[in-house]
């Protein structure tokens, strides 16, 4: 880093309370497990979008793609989960690693915003999963996302980090700053904003 990078507001933090979910339990998988990280969170935003698609797996955009679209840009969420080392809410930093990795790393779609659709479309038809993986729409509204996304409108990528292994009362400093160097990360790299989801 060339400078200094403020620590993410602890305030920013956004909580839940993730009773009845188990927290070793990340994937919903097929059939779905209601009781995972993943299946707690399409709940919780699936009355925010107008589509949403399930990429959780090798090769994965990210683990939850919530869409809006308005008349001149798409708004693409990625959602990206972890689940809690030894199940428990704890002060962890080693919790973030990977999620906050996996968040910088799917920035790279932003420079291709109908490359993310037609890799969208090639996991409806390629996966075991299928055309259940849209969890919200269907395929013929994907297929529009792609060519609106190629000819008509911009693409705006969000991030959002999901470890239910933090507590909101109780961050401490080292996670703070970790989630402070991906939040300076994803603007300086494409102007995107991220929310940071936890426990209470």
């Amino acid at each position: 880093l060339r400078q200094l990078t403020t620590p993410f507001n602890q305030e920013d933090l956004v909580s839940f309370d993730w009773g009845g979910i188990d927290l070793n339990e990340e994937s919903m998988d097929w059939p779905h497990k209601e009781n995972s990280i993943q299946y707690y969170m399409w709940k919780k935003i699936e009355d925010d979008y107008e589509f949403i698609f399930d990429d959780d797996g090798s090769g994965e955009v990210a683990d939850l793609i919530g869409v809006n679209q308005d008349e001149k840009a798409i708004y693409v969420n990625l959602y990206h989960l972890k689940y809690a080392a030894g199940g428990k809410v704890s002060r962890l930093v080693s919790n973030f690693y990977e999620v906050c990795g996996q968040a910088q790393k799917s920035l790279k779609w932003k420079n291709d915003g109908m490359d993310i659709f037609r890799k969208l479309i090639g996991r409806t038809q390629s996966t075991a999963k299928g055309e259940n993986r849209i969890l919200k729409g269907d395929v013929e509204s994907l297929k529009q996302l792609s060519q609106d996304a190629l000819f008509r409108k911009k693409v705006i990528v969000s991030l959002h980090i999901v470890q239910p292994g933090l507590s909101k009362g109780d961050a401490p400093i080292d996670i703070l700053e970790l989630l402070g160097v991906v939040k300076n990360y994803a603007y300086e790299v494409c102007n995107a904003q991220i929310s940071v989801y936890c426990s209470e």
